[in-house]
């Protein structure tokens, strides 16, 4: 398949169109809500989950062996008397999961929701928790 310069540019520089071209077929990932996750000297994982407009009654966290589910839900108040030219912001529902080594299963896992932002430690073999209490 040969693609002009102009269009694989214009392909590549889009993630859908990097992945429709070079990964036809395959289901595509979402990147919502978006997520950094990092590891600290002491091997606590930190995860930061951007939930613009979500309130804690809305998340909800389980950890179930060593993948910790964060599921959002919010209620269908989609606004009809707004016509956006743009929306960027999203309200969708999402549902993401995180695989974690061996070490973590049974790891004390704490959450805080701040700003918009929520913010997770998980700490290596400490006490089992099944489901989450945001702060």
């Amino acid at each position: 398949m040969y693609l002009e310069k102009d269009t694989l540019a214009r392909r590549l520089s889009d993630i859908d169109g990097f992945q429709n071209l070079f990964f036809p077929g395959v289901e595509k990932v979402s990147r919502y809500p978006l997520t950094n996750i990092s590891i600290d000297d002491d091997q606590v994982i930190h995860i930061e989950v951007a939930c613009a407009g979500f309130t804690r009654s809305e998340i909800s966290l389980e950890m179930e062996g060593n993948v910790l589910n964060i599921i959002g839900t919010k209620p269908d108040n989609e606004r009809t008397d707004v016509k956006y030219l743009q929306k960027h912001i999203s309200s969708d529902d999402f549902s993401r999961e995180i695989s974690f080594h061996d070490r973590y299963v049974g790891g004390d896992v704490d959450a805080t929701l701040e700003n918009g932002m929520l913010y997770i430690t998980v700490k290596p073999n400490g006490k089992l928790k099944s489901t989450i209490q945001i702060k």
